[in-house]
């Protein structure tokens, strides 16, 4: 035990970013072309005829925008990466002063029963989760399109003079990969009543490019918006691309659960996890703020067969994350003394409006009234709704090893391919 608490202690102090550059602003750098140094600023003749700022305001509202919605929802993404359930391998209770096992499975993954696991009893782990994320809001990371509009000059009135129907169409190529390692430990204090604490190790890759191109304004449009170049051969595309990597600690856990009432085949419990801000959102590690979840358990033991409903609510803090209801439904089944399936289906339910903010579309006024799209990112509700399958194998009452697969269902949010967990539990 003084080798693995070495070992963690050592962890943490060396989970630090690797970059000097947070990974936030590396995503700004997909919006900076050329060498001027600002989002969107234009060379060439553009500069010196004094048309080579007139992007950067777009760049400054709508560029900030995307960027604080991808940023965000990546961030919220990795807040939200499920941590281990604290329900038990084996659950006991203690019958003149002796342990008397009193459930067969070795429980679910993400999911909770009521049990707890008995009075100075210990669970204690490593899982480690793999993500891709392959979409937000079902755009694909590798097809995000932003769009930006020309400065308002004089005369008012966007489209006069003509060239200020002149678009910047950005197309970004995005790649991020997520690896969650959660060490987690719970104790029982009593009976019906146990703590825990999750510590997630974060690693965050990130790799993209971005395609810009000048949307002159009409076939006979000049050059006066160019990357570089003169009008007579202008430079209307610019690419530019970013990677990083960072680590660190992620938004730690705590858990209070309760067991309300032992009823033989259906017992009630209840849980309260809060969990802070520890991850450096600014490099993606953690959602940036405080969060506070709690809900209510229902389990029934029907032989081997586990069933079990979670019910609650999440209250975030946070500027850009929605409140939701939690809502988890599934069940572990002991197939053989060795192995147990757990099945569940996860699911958050946004409350009110996203707060996860869309870039306004273009309005022209002139030389026809119309108006444009600044994204194909929709605005929708952010529902989570997850598929979860997986098996704990039981080589002996200590050790518990965890394997386990997780299917996003539905386009609300951020989204993978798939997530895959491994790890193991130590009980005792």
């Amino acid at each position: 035990m003084r080798r693995i608490g070495l070992a963690f202690a050592f962890a943490v102090v060396l989970t630090t970013p690797l970059n000097a550059q947070t990974l936030r602003e590396r995503m700004i750098e997909l919006f900076t072309f050329g060498d001027c140094g600002a989002a969107l600023c234009l060379g060439g003749i553009s500069q010196l005829i004094g048309h080579g700022d007139h992007f950067i305001g777009s760049a400054d509202l709508t560029g900030e925008t995307a960027l604080s919605f991808t940023t965000n929802a990546i961030a919220i993404n990795v807040g939200n990466v499920p941590i281990p359930s604290t329900s038990p391998g084996a659950s006991f209770e203690f019958v003149d002063g002796l342990p008397v096992r009193t459930s067969g499975s070795s429980g679910p993954i993400f999911a909770e029963r009521a049990e707890t696991i008995g009075r100075g009893r210990i669970l204690a782990g490593i899982n480690a989760t793999y993500t891709k994320i392959k979409s937000i809001r079902g755009v694909p990371l590798d097809n995000l399109v932003f769009r930006f509009g020309h400065e308002d000059i004089d005369p008012a009135g966007l489209g006069d003079p003509n060239f200020e129907n002149d678009l910047i169409e950005v197309q970004t190529n995005l790649d991020v990969n997520l690896f969650v390692a959660n060490a987690f430990i719970t104790f029982g204090i009593t009976d019906a009543i146990d703590i825990g604490v999750a510590v997630p190790f974060v690693t965050v890759d990130l790799a993209g490019n971005s395609t810009a191109s000048i949307l002159p304004f009409g076939s006979g449009a000049s050059s006066v918006h160019l990357f570089d170049g003169t009008a007579a051969d202008p430079v209307l595309v610019s690419v530019t691309s970013v990677s990083g990597t960072a680590a660190g600690i992620g938004d730690i856990a705590a858990r209070l659960k309760m067991w309300v009432n032992d009823a033989g085949a259906l017992n009630m419990g209840l849980i309260a996890e809060a969990r802070f801000p520890t991850g450096d959102e600014t490099n993606l590690l953690g959602s940036g703020e405080f969060a506070l979840r709690g809900f209510g358990i229902m389990s029934a033991r029907i032989g081997d067969f586990t069933p079990h409903l979670n019910l609650g609510y999440a209250y975030r803090k946070a500027d850009f994350q929605n409140n939701t209801v939690l809502a988890t439904v599934g069940f572990d089944q002991l197939l053989v003394p060795w192995a147990t399936l757990a099945v569940d289906f996860l699911s958050e339910w946004q409350l009110g409006d996203s707060e996860l903010p869309i870039a306004s579309p273009i309005v022209y006024q002139t030389p026809i009234a119309r108006t444009v799209e600044s994204t194909f990112i929709p605005n929708r509700r952010d529902d989570l709704m997850t598929g979860s399958v997986g098996f704990k194998l039981a080589p002996n009452d200590l050790w518990r090893i965890i394997v386990n697969a997780q299917v996003p269902l539905g386009n609300g949010g951020v989204q993978s391919t798939a997530s895959y967990t491994a790890g193991f539990e130590l009980h005792f």
